[in-house]
């Protein structure tokens, strides 16, 4: 059975590059959690590299979700 991947796109910390971590479900719901606000704290795996990195959120004032940041632990 295959696993379910979801695409996260924060960007690194100390370059600004955009990332395309493959999340599975927990890390999704991780990633998700309080979206939209700097209250989004934790570590996700990528799936494809196995990297890990510690994610924080983002947050504007406004609902557009702006970037947010990741930096590999």
């Amino acid at each position: 059975m295959k696993m379910q991947t979801y695409t996260y796109t924060p960007r690194l910390k100390n370059t600004g590059e955009r990332l395309q971590l493959m999340l599975n479900e927990v890390d999704w719901m991780v990633a998700n959690q309080c979206r939209g606000t700097f209250r989004v704290r934790g570590i996700v795996t990528d799936q494809k590299t196995g990297k890990r990195y510690r994610i924080q959120g983002a947050s504007c004032g406004l609902p557009c979700h702006c970037d947010a940041t990741a930096e590999e632990v």
